[in-house]
C-alpha cells in the first residue's frame, strides 16, 4: 500500500518522548512492507536529529517549527508573537489551544500539494491536534490516530489542578476538546486509538463504535552481556519531564515520597532521567542524593549518564 503518514513531531529513537519513539518504530515496520511517506513538523532539536531517520526507506517532508527559547532576540520575539495569536484564535473560533498551536498554513499546502500529487491509499494523521488537517487531503482513506484522547487529559489536569486560576484555565479547555474532538474524529474513514480506555472514551464522547486499537509494540533484543552492579537503595524514574503528567510526578516524588524513604533509609538516593526537566522540578531536588539528569546512553543494558541538566 501507498501510506502517508502526517504528525506533529519527528518520528526519532531518541525523540526523548514515547509518541516519538512509538511513532518512530512503527514507520521501521511499515518501512519493510509499504510505500511510506511522511510529513512532519520539526524543531531545531529534531532537525539535528533527522539523520536517524535515513536507515528507512521513506520520504520524508519536514516543516520547521520553532519551539522552546531561543538565544535570538528576533526568534524570541516573533516566538512570543506567535504564542499570543494562537492564544488569541484559541479563544475566538473556541478552539483547543494546542490545535491553535499547530495551525499552519505551509503544512495545510504541503499537504494539498503532496495528497493531490501522489494517490494514497491510507492517510493516517497522528494526534489529535493534527486532526484539522484532514480538510487538506485529497486522496486516500483517512485515520486519525489518538495517541491520547486530549479531553481524558484536560479532565484530569482540571480535577488535580491545585489553584483556582488553573483549575479555570483547565476547565475552559477541557470543553473546547469536548466540543472538537468529537466533531474531528466523525470527519475521517476511520479511528484508533493506543489503549483500551481511551478507546472507549472517545466511543462515549463520538458514538463510533468501529474504533481500532493499536497498541505500542515492543522490540525484543537480544540478552544483554554482564551488567554492572546496581547501585544499593537507588530509585530510578524515567519520564518526558516536558509533559504535565510527568512532571507532577517527579515533583511529587521529589518532595512528598522520597524524603520519607530518606527517613527510613539514609543511603538511598534518586535518579530522574528525561527531558524537560522544568525550574520548579530541579528547585525542588536540593537533596544531593537526587539527581536530575537528561538523556542517557543504554549500551546493552549499560545506562551511562551523558550530561547533568
Amino acid at each position: 500500500m501507498n501510506i502517508l503518514i502526517i504528525s506533529p513531531y519527528l518520528p526519532l529513537p531518541l525523540g526523548g518522548h514515547g509518541g516519538s519513539v512509538y511513532l518512530y518504530e512503527m514507520l521501521k515496520r511499515l518501512c519493510t512492507r509499504h510505500a511510506v511517506t511522511l510529513i512532519s513538523f520539526a524543531d531545531r532539536r529534531e532537525m539535528a536529529m533527522a539523520k536517524d531517520l535515513s536507515p528507512l526507506a521513506l520520504t520524508t517532508h519536514i516543516v520547521p517549527r520553532r519551539r522552546g527559547p531561543s538565544r535570538s532576540p528576533g526568534d524570541a520575539l516573533f516566538l512570543v508573537v506567535s504564542r499570543m495569536l494562537q492564544m488569541a484564535r484559541s479563544v475566538l473560533s473556541w478552539e483547543p489551544y494546542y490545535v491553535s498551536k499547530f495551525r499552519s498554513r505551509r503544512m495545510s499546502r504541503l499537504i494539498r500539494s503532496v495528497t493531490s500529487a501522489v494517490q494514497f491509499d491510507v492517510v493516517q494523521i497522528e494526534y489529535a491536534q493534527m486532526g484539522t488537517y484532514r480538510k487538506e487531503v485529497r486522496s486516500g482513506k483517512t485515520i486519525i490516530h489518538e495517541i491520547d484522547v486530549v479531553f481524558r487529559t484536560m479532565l484530569r489536569y482540571h480535577r488535580e489542578a491545585r489553584s483556582p486560576l488553573k483549575r479555570v484555565a483547565f476547565f475552559l479547555e477541557m470543553c473546547r476538546w469536548k466540543r472538537y474532538e468529537p466533531a474531528m474524529a466523525g470527519r475521517f474513514d476511520g479511528v484508533s486509538t493506543l489503549t483500551q480506555p481511551d478507546r472507549l472514551m472517545l466511543q462515549r464522547m463520538t458514538g463510533i463504535r468501529t474504533i481500532e486499537v493499536l497498541p505500542p509494540g515492543v522490540e525484543t533484543v537480544p540478552a544483554p552481556g554482564p551488567l554492572p552492579a546496581r547501585e544499593p537503595g537507588t530509585l530510578l524514574f524515567v519520564g518526558n519531564l516536558a509533559q504535565l503528567p510527568n512532571a507532577d510526578a517527579a515533583l511529587w516524588l521529589c518532595t512528598e515520597i522520597f524524603p520519607r524513604i530518606a527517613a527510613e533509609i539514609p543511603g538511598a538516593g534518586l535518579s530522574i532521567i528525561g527531558r524537560g526537566a522544568s525550574p520548579a522540578l530541579r528547585a525542588a531536588a536540593t537533596d544531593p542524593r537526587i539527581r536530575i539528569l537528561n538523556f542517557v546512553d543504554d549500551q546493552i543494558g549499560r545506562a551511562l549518564c551523558r550530561e547533568r541538566v
